[in-house]
């Protein structure tokens, strides 16, 4: 009986960025057994890859993201999301 648009809609997927779609495909064979499966399901490309999903998202009425970063310990996907992709949603 809950007014759906009350309701905040939240999307907890994991996140791989890198500078280039060949940066991307290098390095998502470390991660996962179907790269398609991976890729469709998540935050992983580039960043405009990334920043255009993230958009369809939020037309969708997705307000809240909590990534799970794929490539910790590294900081390399989390500093590209901090540089090239929150600035797009400020």
């Amino acid at each position: 009986g809950r007014d759906y648009d009350t309701i905040r809609k939240t999307w907890s997927p994991e996140i791989f960025i890198r500078e280039t779609e060949a940066e991307v495909a290098e390095a998502r064979s470390q991660f996962v057994e179907d790269p398609r499966v991976w890729r469709a399901s998540h935050l992983v490309g580039t960043p405009e890859q990334v920043t255009e999903k993230i958009g369809r998202y939020i037309e969708l009425g997705c307000r809240g993201f909590v990534p799970w970063n794929a490539d910790y310990p590294s900081t390399e996907t989390l500093e590209l999301f901090a540089t090239k992709v929150m600035p797009n949603f400020r």
